[in-house]
C-alpha cells in the first residue's frame, strides 16, 4: 500500500477566493459590518480618494484588516502585512490588496478615534442582535504588549544613570587627549565617537525635559503612552493596561479603556461610569 499523493503543484484549477472561505466563516461577518458603515461620519481619513497622486488603500479594507487581526488575536502591523500574503480568508477579505506594514501602522495612528467609533457600532450591533444581556458584566485589566522594547524605555533614574556615564566617558577622552598630546601617539577615542556621545546626552536631556514638563516618571521612544509594567509571566514588558467590559451572556466585550497605570487599583469605578455613560448614549 502506498502514501497519499496529494494534487500534483502544476495541476491547473479553476479556483475562486469566495470557494475557499466558507458560508458561516467570522470573516464574513467582518466584512459585512465594516462595508454597512458609514466611514465619512464616523471621521476616517482618506474616505473620498485625492484627485492627484498614487491611489491610497481604501479605509473599509485597512480596517477590515484590522477587526480581523483583533478577531484572531493578530496585533502587529508586521504580522497583519504577512498574513495579507498567506491566509486565504485574509486575501477575501480585503481583495487581494498587500499594504506593507507601514501602511498599516500609519492607518491605525491616524484613525484611533474613528477605530473606537467603529468598535461602539459593532456592541451596537451586538445588542440588536440580542448577544449581550447587561444583567451581568465583568471588569478586569490585562496587560498587551506594546512595540516598544525595553531599552527605548527610560526612567528619570535611567537616564541620569546615562548622562552620568556619558560625562565620565567624556571626561576620560579628554584626558587621554592630553595624555596623547604629551605622548604624540594618536588617541584610541575617535572625534566621531566623541559626537556620539554628545549626541546622545543631548537626546537624554530632551528627554528629562519632556518628563518635567508631563511630570511622568517614564518616557518610550515608541508607543509613548505604554510604560513599564509586570506582565502575567512574572516579568516586566512595556505594556498597555486595557481595562475591559465583558459582558456575561456570551462574554462579548462591550467597553474598554486603556491607562498608564501598571496597577487596576482605582479603575472599577472608572470603568462603571464609562459603562454607563457608553448604556445612555446608544
Amino acid at each position: 500500500m502506498s502514501h497519499l499523493s496529494g494534487e500534483s503543484r502544476d495541476q491547473v484549477q479553476f479556483l475562486s477566493l469566495e470557494d475557499c472561505v466558507p458560508e458561516e466563516s467570522m470573516v464574513r461577518v467582518i466584512d459585512r459590518f465594516i462595508e454597512i458603515q458609514d466611514f465619512a461620519k464616523l471621521g476616517f481619513t482618506n474616505v473620498v480618494p485625492a484627485e492627484t497622486g498614487r491611489p491610497s488603500y481604501p479605509p473599509k479594507s485597512l480596517a477590515k484588516l484590522y477587526v480581523y487581526g483583533y478577531e484572531n488575536g493578530i496585533r502587529s502591523s508586521r504580522k497583519l502585512g504577512k498574513e495579507t500574503l498567506r491566509n486565504l480568508e485574509v486575501m477575501w477579505l480585503i481583495n487581494k490588496l498587500k499594504p506593507d506594514y507601514k501602511t498599516i501602522a500609519e492607518f491605525r495612528k491616524n484613525n484611533i478615534r474613528p477605530l473606537q467609533k467603529l468598535f461602539r457600532e459593532f456592541v451596537r450591533l451586538c445588542r440588536d442582535w440580542d448577544l449581550t444581556g447587561g444583567g451581568l458584566v465583568a471588569f478586569d485589566g490585562t496587560k498587551i504588549k506594546a512595540s516598544n522594547n525595553k531599552k527605548t524605555n527610560y526612567s528619570r533614574k535611567k537616564l541620569a544613570d546615562r548622562i552620568a556615564r556619558i560625562d565620565t566617558q567624556i571626561n576620560e577622552y579628554l584626558q587621554k587627549m592630553d595624555e596623547n598630546d604629551v605622548c604624540e601617539k594618536e588617541s584610541a577615542v575617535t572625534a566621531a565617537k566623541l559626537l556620539d556621545m554628545l549626541e546622545r546626552k543631548e537626546k537624554y536631556e530632551g528627554y528629562i525635559e519632556k518628563l518635567n514638563e508631563t511630570g511622568e516618571n517614564e518616557i518610550s521612544e515608541v508607543d509613548p503612552d505604554a510604560r513599564l509594567m509586570g506582565n502575567n509571566r512574572g516579568g516586566v514588558d512595556i505594556c498597555y493596561n486595557v481595562q475591559s467590559a465583558v459582558d456575561g451572556k456570551h462574554h462579548i466585550i462591550t467597553n474598554y479603556d486603556v491607562i498608564t497605570n501598571p496597577t487596576d487599583h482605582g479603575q472599577l469605578g472608572n470603568m462603571v461610569k464609562i459603562y454607563r455613560n457608553a448604556k445612555n448614549k446608544r
